[in-house]
């Protein structure tokens, strides 16, 4: 499970729960999962922030930790001055009231205003599945250790990682991609699936539409089969975008060993392209031994690097 990490002027990541203390820069926040559903809500909820710019992100995920940070304001309140803000409106208007009204009709006034109340506090109280994500399931933490980042296998994060994964990731990629726009073996290839690319150094929000565009998607899907030697000779596999036949055709030349080596890349993509958490069943081929786990941004960015050397050195 991984949770999400806020940080002043910036935007928001995740980072694996490996059981380790973790350390967050100054001023930063963690909103953290309840459980396995709840993870895969709010990694769904991020992942379609992305396209915002890095302070609106940030505001909305902020509201999920204002109930924590009103409790807190609360407290702090209530032990300088006695009272919170809301007890002490509350209780001049109170006061108000009973000046000016007589003791029946305040003594009525009162016992409605604490119904109320206790209506409100019940509802406010009731738990939402459909919100899991959302609400009041994630615990706020604030950690004093430094998380030691593992790059091989993505299992901790550090705070000082690039808050947007994929664009980061992305750029020497796509950089590769451009440089063989005009290379005759993989110009059709080119043609059918990375026309939108604009330029060799695209900007942040340029990679972020890219990574929305569902010709793109599959085509990175076919580069992964391509780095680990699929059979790429079909025309179909070529210039058709989102021949599945086709692609399940090359997919299956690999193995199924091959394929599951890569779980992260071919179930995240066929995740954005299904806009699912977990990876769409694609029978017979496997992406995933689990059917229910979920991937993110981060599994599928750990897996660019090696897209780009492939094509780095392909001729």
């Amino acid at each position: 499970a991984r949770y999400v990490v806020l940080s002043p002027g910036k935007a928001s990541y995740e980072t694996e729960l490996d059981g380790k203390a973790h350390q967050l820069p100054a001023g930063s926040h963690a909103i953290v999962p309840v459980d396995e559903e709840a993870a895969g809500h709010l990694g769904q909820l991020v992942d379609r922030l992305r396209w915002l710019s890095p302070d609106t992100e940030a505001a909305v995920l902020n509201i999920l930790r204002r109930p924590s940070l009103d409790m807190r304001l609360s407290r702090i309140e209530r032990t300088v001055f006695g009272k919170t803000t809301d007890e002490a409106l509350a209780g001049g208007m109170l006061a108000r009231l009973k000046e000016n009204l007589p003791l029946a009709t305040f003594a009525m006034t009162l016992l409605l205003w604490i119904l109320v109340s206790i209506n409100s506090m019940l509802l406010l109280g009731r738990p939402s599945k459909t919100n899991a994500a959302e609400q009041s399931t994630h615990t706020e933490t604030t950690q004093t250790t430094d998380a030691k980042t593992d790059s091989a296998t993505g299992t901790a994060r550090s705070s000082a990682q690039d808050p947007l994964p994929i664009v980061e990731a992305a750029k020497p990629l796509l950089e590769q991609l451009y440089a063989k726009k005009e290379n005759g073996a993989w110009k059709p290839f080119y043609k059918t699936h990375f026309s939108a690319v604009p330029s060799a150094t695209p900007s942040d929000d340029q990679i972020g539409h890219l990574f929305q565009d569902p010709a793109f998607l599959w085509g990175l899907v076919k580069l992964q089969a391509m780095a680990l030697g699929a059979d790429s000779k079909d025309p179909a596999f070529i210039q058709k975008k989102d021949d599945k036949a086709a692609i399940k055709r090359a997919l299956q030349s690999l193995g199924n060993e091959k394929i599951l080596s890569r779980s992260s890349v071919f179930a995240r993509l066929t995740s954005m392209l299904e806009g699912k958490p977990s990876a769409p069943d694609f029978s017979p081929v496997p992406f995933t031994t689990d059917k229910d786990e979920v991937f993110t941004d981060r599994d599928l960015a750990d897996g660019l690097p090696a897209l780009a050397e492939f094509l780095e050195h392909a001729p």
